[in-house]
């Protein structure tokens, strides 16, 4: 696939969108033993925990695998991109477990859960991918900090995108459409910001 801002955006917008849904369904799966979505209040047990550092190594394997598309790398570096990608994205569990132990995971009123799902799960992806390019001697950081400023950033559309569907427009969505609309909004907006960095440290390196 030829290496385009366009692409590389349509690639991350979907990576993090189908990110986003991996996570809610895994964490279904892990913690209630179930296919089917579940309204059901967050557990405390072991299961739980388990389901969200589970839930976030799918979330970082599904966006590696989409950012691979455009990557143009063998297959045996293309699977050290993809676990990279998954170990720095499950690193966000160290966010939710104390929140989660001290009751403030799930329910409350600020967007908290999408805010860590996806801008601090992709920060800490965006982290893990960094080293892995410095092994490559690939100079990325201001990729990186460009990704990161993205991620941030990207919180205002999607708080306006919301903020409109709910508001004037009335919009009643289900919730695998709130998260697919949450994670494509994020990973286009980081990819737009941050992608001209991103081709050009490639490029540099000869890659």
């Amino acid at each position: 696939m030829k290496r385009s801002l366009t692409a590389w955006v349509l690639a991350n917008a979907i990576g993090f969108g189908l990110a986003f849904l991996v996570i809610m369904q895994l964490v279904n799966l892990v913690e209630l033993g179930q296919w089917s979505w579940s309204d059901e209040e967050i557990g405390s047990g072991f299961r739980a925990y388990l389901a969200r550092l589970v839930s976030l190594l799918g979330a970082g394997a599904i966006l590696g695998i989409a950012q691979c598309r455009l990557l143009r790398i063998n297959s045996a570096s293309r699977g050290n991109w993809i676990l990279y990608s998954a170990v720095g994205y499950s690193a966000a569990s160290l966010i939710i477990w104390p929140l989660m132990y001290f009751d403030s995971w799930g329910g409350t009123p600020m967007p908290i859960e999408p805010i860590v799902n996806l801008v601090g799960g992709g920060s800490l992806a965006g982290v893990a991918q960094y080293f892995y390019f410095r092994r490559l001697n690939i100079d990325a950081g201001k990729w990186l900090g460009l990704w990161v400023l993205g991620l941030i950033a990207s919180v205002i559309p999607v708080g306006l995108t919301f903020a409109i569907l709910f508001g004037p427009l009335d919009v009643s969505l289900g919730w695998p459409v709130e998260v697919a609309i949450n994670g494509l909004i994020t990973g286009a907006v980081a990819a737009f910001i941050s992608g001209g960095a991103f081709f050009k440290a490639l490029s540099a390196s000869g890659n």
